[in-house]
C-alpha cells in the first residue's frame, strides 16, 4: 500500500510540476506594462451627452485603476464608438379607475451599446476590437414625472459608465463575462 502511495503522489507532483513549467495555455492580450492609452470618442449616435461622457468616463477609470491611463490626447489610444441607447417597456399593467383600460409600463429597461479599438499610431489600423458590448439597467419608478426623468437619466448613465469599464477591462485583456448579449 505505501509503494502505490509513492508511486500516485511522485505521479501527482511530476504532472504539478509539468503544468507549472508548461503554464494553462491562456495568453493574455494584455498590453506591454510600459504602454499607457489615451482614450479618445471616434463617434456618437446618442443624444444624451452625458451617457456618451460617462461611457467615455469608464474606459478611463478601468484604464486609471490598472495604470494604463495616459493624459490628454494621443497616440496609443482606444477609440470608442458609442452606438445606441435604448428603452424597452419591461412589462404593462392596467391602471386607473375600475373598468378603464389605462396601460402603465411597470418597469423600463434602459440600455447603451459600444464598441472600443485601439489605435497605436496615426493611420494605424485598429486592434484589440471589443465587438459590441451592451449594459443595461432596469427603472421601476411609480411617482412623480420629474422624479421618472432623473431616475431614467441616472439608470442610463450608470448602464453606461458599466459599460466603459467593461470595454476599457476587455482591451486591457482582462476576462470578463459579457453583461448583456447583444442580440436580445
Amino acid at each position: 500500500m505505501s509503494r502505490r502511495f509513492s508511486i500516485h503522489a511522485s505521479c501527482g507532483l511530476a504532472l504539478f510540476a509539468l503544468m507549472l513549467s508548461s503554464g494553462c495555455g491562456y495568453s493574455s492580450v494584455r498590453r506591454a506594462e510600459s504602454q499607457r492609452l489615451h482614450v479618445a470618442l471616434k463617434s456618437t449616435e446618442v443624444a444624451d451627452a452625458l451617457v456618451t461622457e460617462s461611457v467615455l468616463s469608464g474606459v478611463k477609470s478601468a484604464l486609471a485603476d490598472e495604470g494604463a491611463l495616459a493624459p490628454g490626447d494621443g497616440f496609443p489610444r482606444i477609440e470608442v464608438e458609442v452606438l445606441r441607447a435604448d428603452e424597452t417597456s419591461e412589462g404593462i399593467l392596467r391602471g386607473g379607475a375600475p373598468g378603464s383600460a389605462v396601460p402603465v409600463a411597470r418597469g423600463t429597461e434602459v440600455a447603451v451599446v459600444a464598441r472600443a479599438w485601439v489605435i497605436a499610431s496615426r493611420g494605424a489600423h485598429a486592434s484589440l476590437e471589443t465587438g459590441d458590448m451592451r449594459a443595461s439597467d432596469l427603472l421601476t419608478v411609480q411617482g412623480s414625472a420629474e422624479s421618472s426623468i432623473v431616475a431614467h437619466s441616472d439608470g442610463q448613465r450608470a448602464a453606461a459608465t458599466r459599460l466603459g469599464r467593461a470595454l476599457g477591462r476587455r482591451i486591457l485583456g482582462n476576462p470578463s463575462l459579457s453583461e448583456d448579449p447583444i442580440g436580445r
